[in-house]
């Protein structure tokens, strides 16, 4: 009788361990040291990004690396930022490195986006013995490019140059 109770038992309690094993794996890849501002300045082909970097060895803040990898949003985001964590060769994932970063907080400017376009990121530290820790992955969207033309006066022109005002 009690094996017909601790077989069972034994079997849902191995079940349950391997179960929760794999859940933690996939939530251990964030570090809670990088933290990416809510505050992101998007245009059309711009992004300002912002974060801080804490409860980290202060030799390896001076010493490491840090900045923010980026690819257009897609369902395997996790995936991909997962491979670059790992080492792996990553096309779709682009690198910014800021070299000039100094204490807890950086900022950073991404040029050559594509307008109206959905961004996945993640801030990134990597160590002296060459680990790496990202943040959680955020995203941002770039705004259509729309501009608008006023009609404007001409003041004159003169030899091919023609002299415009406006506002």
């Amino acid at each position: 009788m009690i094996r017909k109770i601790i077989v069972p038992t034994l079997f849902i309690s191995l079940f349950l361990v391997s179960s929760c094993a794999k859940e933690e794996e996939a939530l251990s890849i964030y570090s809670n040291n990088i933290v990416p501002s809510d505050q992101v300045t998007a245009t059309s082909f711009t992004v300002s990004i912002s974060g801080t970097f804490s409860g980290i060895d202060k030799m390896d803040l001076a010493l490491g690396k840090r900045g923010l990898i980026y690819c257009v949003k897609s369902d395997n985001v996790e995936d991909m930022f997962k491979d670059w964590l790992d080492g792996k060769d990553c096309p779709e994932v682009k690198v910014l490195e800021r070299l000039n970063s100094t204490g807890e907080s950086m900022q950073c400017m991404l040029y050559g986006l594509a307008e109206d376009t959905e961004y996945s990121y993640s801030l990134y530290f990597q160590k002296r013995d060459g680990t790496r820790e990202i943040s959680r992955i955020s995203s941002f969207q770039t705004k259509p490019f729309n501009p608008e033309i006023d009609e404007v006066a001409l003041d004159g022109v003169e030899c091919f140059v023609a002299f415009v005002s406006g506002t």
